[in-house]
Parts: C-alpha cells; structure tokens; sequence
C-alpha cells in the first residue's frame, strides 16, 4: 500500500510448503520384539513361495523420509528366504525341507528413504516344526492374534451400555410415580463409566448406582420446620439457620433459603453459605451458616423441593446483623463550624484592641489633667 491520495495497494498468496526433517527413525511394531529379537514358528513343509512372517514398521516423518525398505543383512546365506523390500513379507525360496538345521536367524533391517537414512533393526528366530499344524497356523504371524478376555469384555461393556439406555429410555416415559400392582415406584438410574488399558484391558473410573424407592403408600409432602440455632456471638459474628422436613414419602428432598429485601423474596448467593444436610429415619435437617458480614435485619424463608411439589415454611427467621454506623457530618456543617471559630477569634481581637486604646486615652488625660495646676 503507497501514501498516496488515493491509496493503492495489491497483494499476494505466499504459499509455504514445510520440509519435513528425517528425525525419526522407523519403528517395528510386528512381531513384538524382545531386546531386538522376536521367535517365528515355521513348519518344515513350507513350500517355495509360501509367506513364512511379516514384519511391519512404522516412521513418524512424512514423504519420502517415511518410506521404508525392508532387507534381510545376515542369516541367510544360502537363499532359503526371500523379502519383499515394500511389503516386507518373508517367503520361502525354496522348500525348507532342504534347510540343513532345525533353526534359522535372519537379521532384518528396515531402513527409511531419507537423505540421512535411518533404520531399525530385528533378529527373527525361526524354528522349523515337523507338524504340518504348525504350518498353517504361521502363515498368518504377521496378523495381530485377537485376545479372547478383550472381546469377552467389551461385549459385556456393549451389554451393559444398551441396558442402561434401555433404563433411561423407560425412567424418561414414566410419570415420578408410577403405578405398579398398586404400588409407586420411584426411579434414579446412575451409569457406570469405564476404560481400559495394557494391562488389566479394563478398569473401573466411578461406578454406577440406582435407588429404587417400591412403597404402598401414597406420596406425602413433607412438613416443613424452620428455627434459628444459635446467636451470632457463639459462632464468631455468624448466624445458623435450621430447616428439618419430617414425614415424607419418598424420602428425598432438596432444601434452599429465601431472604426478603425490599418486600421481595431471592435468593441466598452461594457465597455467603455453608449448608450440611444430616439424614435420620423419617427426617432431614439441614444446617445453614449464614456470613454476618453485611446482613442487616434480614428475614429468611425456607423452602424443602420434593417430588409431591414445593413445601415453605411457615415462619420467617429474623435475623438482625450489627447496627450500621453513624453517617458523617454534612460537609457544610464543618465549614460554618469554622468561620463561627474565626468569626469568635476576630471578635476577641478587636475586644481586645479597642480595650487598649480606651486604657491608652484614659492615661493621656489624667497625666495632662495633673500637668495644668502646676503650670
């Protein structure tokens, strides 16, 4: 863009393209290593042509420095086996009832196409077996085997989460109360929440509950009953407010306090509360503690949610907080103040001034007055 009136400008795409560093080097994930060296079962009537192994590899660069080539370096001398460089597939070359011995060591490394190529290396342990089982169960060694125990229990795992979307979808459509032969049932469903890892293939992060409340009786409100604990001096400036619901069906019940200010009710900020709910056979209490700090003749309400409806207490507590402090003086009140003070001071001063001078003309005449019979 120039400074010129009008401003001209244009633009321009720049695309950069990232080279990727070949700092990774490959890394042989089948078979499952152990200090370089891994052991390949074969069968001693594998034909010329017949997959033996697969070794397989991965690199974290990208392009060409991800590339990988596979290579047999040592233990195969007299051509009995045979790699594919891109699949890195291990073939017979020939019949291995020909190998003179009962085992082999291959050395395969597997190397990336980088400028600066890096490679990783195995030491495969092939045992010849005579049985023509073993044969076809190695043909497939490059394929992970599948753990019977992790199918086992992620099907249980799949079982149990369409069970509980089953429940959900039930708990959903029913009513809070239910009829059931005559009886209500009352419903919570919890679920489980799981994961897994190398070792144990699962464990257990929170577990899962349901309550399930079956009575006869009808749905009873609970009665509701609210009082003051104690005074603000026992609890260091702080006031505790005690709401207890008794005598309701089901036994659950949610509390909250209402303050009225202003001739209107709202509600306590979490803030200023500290609430402990103790369960007992056929009742609940609940313990506020209310901060004092900047309550000023409050009256609180208490409120119990239950599944028959919302029940309030009766009375309201009072709670009357320290009185607030006197309010400052008007500012002109300390302006007259002293101009009064100033005014009185300056009275004093001319008082004072012409009591000396009527002192001073009082002596002048009386010295004159005893001068003239003497003359």
């Amino acid at each position: 863009k120039d400074a010129g009136k009008p401003a001209l400008l244009s633009n321009a795409a720049v695309i950069l393209n990232i080279l990727d560093e070949n700092d990774n080097p490959p890394v042989i994930v089948v078979p499952q290593l152990c200090n370089f060296t891994a052991d390949v079962p074969a069968s001693k009537f594998t034909e010329a042509g017949h997959l033996i192994t697969v070794v397989r590899a991965t690199d974290r660069d990208t392009g060409v420095n991800a590339e990988l080539i596979c290579s047999i370096v040592s233990g195969n001398e007299e051509g009995f086996f045979l790699i594919e460089p891109r699949t890195c597939e291990i073939h017979a070359n020939a019949s291995l009832d020909n190998v003179p011995h009962d085992h082999a060591e291959l050395t395969v490394v597997v190397r990336d196409q980088g400028s600066e190529s890096l490679s990783a290396k195995a030491v495969l342990k092939i045992t010849f077996h005579e049985t023509i089982e073993n044969h076809g169960s190695v043909t497939d060694q490059g394929e992970p085997s599948l753990d019977v125990s992790v199918i086992i229990i992620n099907s249980l795992r799949a079982i149990c989460i369409a069970l509980m979307f089953i429940m959900g979808v039930f708990a959903s459509r029913w009513t809070p109360a239910d009829k059931l032969n005559g009886r209500k049932v009352f419903v919570s469903v919890c679920f489980s929440v799981g994961g897994s890892d190398e070792q144990s293939n699962s464990y257990l992060i929170f577990g899962s509950g349901t309550k399930l409340y079956v009575t006869d009786k009808p749905t009873v409100k609970p009665e509701v009953t609210a009082y003051k604990a104690a005074n603000s001096t026992s609890l260091g400036g702080r006031s505790a407010l005690v709401c207890q619901a008794s005598g309701m069906i089901p036994p659950l019940v949610q509390f909250s306090w209402k303050r009225e200010k202003n001739g209107r009710l709202e509600d306590l900020p979490p803030a200023e509360v500290e609430q402990l709910e103790i369960k007992e056979p056929g009742r609940i209490t609940s313990i506020t503690v209310l901060d004092q700090g900047d309550i000023y003749s409050y009256k609180y309400l208490c409120e119990v949610n239950h599944e028959k409806g919302k029940v309030t207490g009766q009375n309201k507590i009072e709670i009357r907080g320290p009185s607030p402090p006197p309010p400052p003086p008007p500012r002109w009140f300390k302006e007259r103040l002293l101009c009064l003070m100033y005014t009185v001071l300056i009275a004093k001063s001319l008082a004072y001034f012409c009591g000396l001078s009527l002192l001073g003309i009082t002596r002048k005449k009386g010295r004159s007055t005893n001068s003239t019979p003497a003359n």
